[in-house]
């Protein structure tokens, strides 16, 4: 088995074994594959390919280089997708090799994490390689198209090539405070301005917005694919009224939006009289890289929450108010993204702490109340 970046003759072979791999036709239809063969995001260099003695294409990943956001600072990350090989070479170790293969490729970064397929056997494969399961949470509420607002007659329309800047800043300002929230590229905005179809998922984003004084003061991510749907809304209240007036208008009934009582802009969706559909939480897989990047934007993020952070290469330890907590670092990654899983971490030996101080561990790991965009799937 030889891995290497692929040539341009592998790259569709390539395609056709992420559509057998995961049963995704997505992966066949041309306008699907010629967006991801022209995404900067998806590029030779940051994908990595598995073939057998005789040349064929038998296991494959993606990867891109990123950051997300814990407390407003930017904990630098490696992101892995698409890992699979080929269904009758399963079994056999490709999966893993690409995985380590991967992370070879960051050695800079402070962690990797991935989004799993939701299959238990997938959970258990990357634990055996060193990841943990972080909570993650998807907010989705349905609201009545009657009940929202009209707000300010302000200019909605659809957003333009050359605005990924302006989008990405008031993405950063309303949603880089929030754990879990992903550095984009402009490579990102661009697919999402123009409108491209998703490899991952049935559904084809449009981006539009708010504009007041010629300038653009919010945006929403929208789809009409999944039902109807505001996937992103951000920006000054004003513009995500006029927003999500301009699809009540267009929708007429009922649509939902990505959104949680905790986003800034929650009250804006209250008033519509919204019905609570979200899912039920899923997982982000993370494991430690590099120690001493992990440790330096952790120990900034903990001293926020009244804590101090030491420990070792294989250790952590968080004090507070003359406590000591511990466990490996990776552990800690997933206790600061969402403490919900404290107690179920204290429970299974992974973290030692007292007990009957857990009030104190659950104020500083706090619940992650962020949301998770589909349109964020790698």
């Amino acid at each position: 088995m030889d891995i290497h970046h692929p040539s341009l003759s592998e790259r569709e072979p390539a395609l056709d074994l992420v559509a057998d791999a995961f049963g995704n036709p997505r992966a066949r239809r041309p306008a699907v594959r010629a967006a991801v063969l022209t995404d900067p995001d998806y590029s030779a260099e940051t994908t990595l390919l598995a073939t057998d003695d005789d040349g064929e294409v038998v296991g494959h990943l993606a990867t891109k280089r990123s950051a997300i956001a814990l407390d407003g600072e930017w904990l630098s990350v490696a992101r892995l997708g698409s890992v699979c090989s080929a269904p009758n070479r399963r079994r056999r170790g490709i999966g893993a090799a690409l995985v380590e293969a991967a992370a070879a490729l960051y050695p800079d970064v402070a962690a990797i994490i991935l989004n799993p397929a939701a299959e238990e056997y997938v959970r258990v494969f990357y634990e055996t390689l060193g990841f943990r399961a972080a909570r993650r949470t998807i907010g989705c509420w349905q609201v009545l198209a009657a009940a929202v607002p009209l707000g300010e007659p302000l200019l909605v329309r659809a957003a333009r090539a050359g605005e990924a800047a302006v989008l990405d800043r008031l993405y950063v300002d309303h949603y880089g405070q929030r754990n879990g929230s992903k550095q984009r590229t402009a490579a990102w905005w661009d697919r999402r301005i123009a409108g491209e179809p998703l490899l991952w998922a049935e559904m084809t984003p449009r981006t539009l917005v708010a504009e007041r004084d010629g300038q653009a003061v919010a945006y929403a991510v929208v789809t009409d694919d999944d039902d109807h749907r505001v996937w992103e809304l951000a920006g000054a209240p004003d513009g995500a009224t006029a927003l999500l007036s301009h699809e009540a208008v267009r929708h007429g009934d009922r649509f939902t939006v990505a959104i949680d009582p905790h986003d800034p802009l929650w009250p804006l969706v209250a008033v519509c009289a919204p019905a609570d559909l979200s899912p039920e939480p899923g997982i982000v897989m993370v494991r430690a890289q590099d120690q001493g990047r992990l440790a330096d934007t952790l120990g900034r993020v903990l001293a926020g929450r009244s804590a101090s952070l030491g420990g070792d290469h294989r250790t952590a330890t968080v004090t507070a108010e003359g406590r000591t907590l511990a466990c490996d670092w990776t552990e800690l990654l997933c206790l600061v993204y969402d403490g919900s899983v404290l107690a179920e971490r204290m429970e299974a030996g992974a973290v030692q702490a007292e007990s009957n101080h857990q009030a104190l561990w659950q104020a500083i790991f706090r619940a992650r109340p962020a949301t998770r965009r589909m349109t964020d799937a790698f």
